[in-house]
């Protein structure tokens, strides 16, 4: 047999289709050729197959190129070529197989641990800790901004600074130091009063119509179905008395202090004279909320000065029920006029405008005409202290005012040796038994065994370092002094002529000034405790047409010094009044027409003084 050496076929390509005849479909078995050459299918040289399936095992001795896909069971030889690459070379240097635990791949470690902690997004949870240096968001949310804005946590170690805080209860069980005042009010109001300061009953009340300004609402008359408002003398306060009957129609409070009607004889008034009006179950409102709170009295000359020592207090009747501690109050009126507007916290919030006369939709505006009582007399009311508790269960260090009605201690403790002014200690003597277990003091002699409000004190000397208040008659037999009474007395320390009116005078020299109330600077004095006050001034007039000069309180012309209308040449003027301040109140003189001239002089030519008259 030849080798691979077909007898009648000379080219290299050994093509299945060009023996047809010799094997089924073209195929070449390994049983034919080995019946026809030697050792094949052992071919030597480059041999091309074209489209033969070989059946059996081929040897290669040199190179075996093939363009289609080679099947077999094995291969076998030193190099398996597909481009440049040996796979034989390849596959030797390659692991027979993964077993589970044989891989090792680098910068893997805790690859498991790893990616068993990570979130799956279908839902789970994550129980180790999470570093996160972008954004985390949850929804449209930002996680990581919404916690940036977050305070960390209050704890004992805290500085907390805040602008204001509200709470139900105020509980300090460590030191507590206060730079200003502690001031605890009930701020909501239901009750209203209008009432005769003195008590007095000598007149009775002329009032058209009452007001109460809440973010631009006058809130009466939308509740007149459910206030419960009568007469009343204030001594007995909650037994109403009868309003007149006049013409058939009875003039009581509901129908016609809050009726929106403003006219001449439309007005409340009692059967007989009364120093009071009690409107309780007014929606409760809180006090700093109020814009103002507006009284219309009758008008005339002959009406206007029934107002004249009338005041309104605010009260609530859930926290002081028999109406002892106003929560605010007005000043008390000095001057009869149409109308008097009293200015609240709120008053600056107000927009409605302000009317120039009577109104029901708007504020009164601020008109002061001294020749007529048609005017309105605006001035703030003052808030007061309500009722509450304040608990502090350590030491407290207060550099401000407490403000409160009792203080109740459950211990003394150190109180004694700390609280300023303290009476000197009362130690037991003649007449005078202290029981030291029980801190008992009694009295012999002149007294009971207690000292109360029945026994008679007999002592030499008798010294208050607060305020003594005398529920009855006082007797003195001796002289009553009052050296530390406000009072002052001013002058010029040299000439000043005020020709440039408006402007204030100023005596800038004080003689003396008890209580500091009168400022030498602005010529201003300020009332440091509430009650009637005397003032008188001397001044001399320059050669003008027309001199004016009044006193002014709060800024509004109070009462004329001098008003003088002719040319009078240089003369000596005086000027006094008498006036009810409270606290803060301010009075001054001011220079508005004409020329005016202070003498300076060590000697005081020229004086303003001022004193409580009580």
């Amino acid at each position: 047999m030849s080798i691979y050496n077909p007898p009648s076929k000379t080219q290299s390509v050994f093509n299945p289709s060009n023996y047809r005849s010799l094997g089924s479909n073209g195929e070449i078995t390994i049983d034919y050729l080995d019946a026809n050459y030697v050792s094949f299918p052992v071919a030597q040289g480059n041999t091309t197959l074209v489209g033969t399936n070989v059946f059996g095992d081929i040897t290669q001795q040199g190179d075996f190129s093939t363009t289609g896909d080679i099947t077999g069971a094995s291969i076998e030889g030193t190099s398996f070529l597909v481009g440049t690459t040996n796979l034989l070379t390849e596959i030797s240097g390659k692991q027979s197989s993964i077993g589970d635990g044989d891989l090792t791949i680098a910068k893997t470690s805790e690859l498991q641990t790893a990616l068993d902690n990570k979130y799956d997004d279908t839902g789970g949870s994550i129980t180790g800790s999470v570093s996160i240096t972008g954004d985390l968001i949850v929804g449209t949310t930002n996680i990581i901004t919404e916690i940036g804005r977050k305070q960390d946590d209050l704890t004992t170690d805290t500085d907390l600074t805040l602008n204001s805080i509200t709470l139900n209860e105020f509980i300090v069980n460590n030191n507590l130091n206060m730079d200003n005042g502690i001031t605890y009010l009930a701020s909501e109001f239901n009750t209203l009063v209008i009432r005769r300061f003195d008590e007095s009953t000598d007149v009775n009340f002329n009032l058209n119509e009452l007001q109460i300004w809440v973010n631009d609402v006058n809130i009466l008359p939308s509740n007149i179905s459910t206030l419960n408002a009568y007469f009343a003398n204030w001594s007995d306060k909650d037994t109403p008395l009868p309003a007149r009957t006049l013409d058939g129609v009875v003039r009581d409070v509901n129908s016609f202090l809050f009726d929106e009607t403003i006219l001449f004889a439309v007005e409340s008034a009692a059967e007989t004279p009364v120093n009071a009006v009690v409107i309780k179950n007014i929606p409760s409102t809180l006090v700093n909320d109020i814009q103002a709170v507006v009284l219309y009295h009758r008008g005339g000359d002959g009406n206007v000065l029934r107002a004249l020592g009338l005041t309104i207090e605010l009260y609530n009747t859930i926290e002081d029920p028999t109406l002892l501690s106003p929560l605010a109050t007005t000043p008390v009126i000095e001057r009869g006029v149409r109308r008097y507007r009293y200015n609240f916290p709120s008053i600056d919030t107000y927009t409605l405008g302000f009317a120039t006369g009577d109104s029901t939709t708007q504020i009164p505006a601020d008109v002061e005409d001294l020749t007529t009582t048609f005017s309105t007399i605006t001035e703030d009311a003052t808030k007061t202290n309500g009722k509450g508790e304040l608990t502090i269960n350590a030491k407290t260090s207060i550099t401000g005012g407490l403000a409160c009605d009792t203080i109740t201690l459950p211990t003394i403790g150190d109180v004694e040796s700390t609280i300023q002014g303290k009476q000197t200690k009362l130690t037991a003597g003649t007449n005078i038994t202290i029981d030291a277990s029980t801190n008992e003091i009694s009295a012999s002699g002149g007294g009971g065994t207690t000292i109360d409000n029945t026994t008679d004190l007999d002592v030499n000397t008798l010294t208050s370092v607060g305020n003594i208040s005398v529920g009855g008659d006082a007797s003195i037999t001796g002289n009553l002094t009052t050296p530390n009474r406000v009072r002052f007395s001013a002058y010029r320390s040299a000439t000043e002529l005020y020709n440039s009116p408006p402007s204030d005078v100023v005596y800038n020299i004080a003689s003396y000034n008890v209580g500091s109330a009168y400022d030498t600077t602005t010529g201003i004095f300020t009332a440091p405790i509430a009650g009637a006050y005397f003032f008188s001034c001397t001044f001399y007039t320059i050669k003008d047409a027309q001199h004016e000069v009044h006193f002014k309180k709060n800024g509004n012309i109070y009462v004329d010094v001098i008003r003088i209308e002719v040319n009078l040449g240089v003369s000596k003027n005086n000027g006094v009044c008498q006036v009810y301040l409270a606290i803060g109140d301010t009075l001054k003189l001011e220079h508005t027409q004409g020329s005016i001239q202070l003498i300076g002089s060590t000697s005081a030519i020229n004086v303003f003084s001022g004193f409580l008259i009580g």
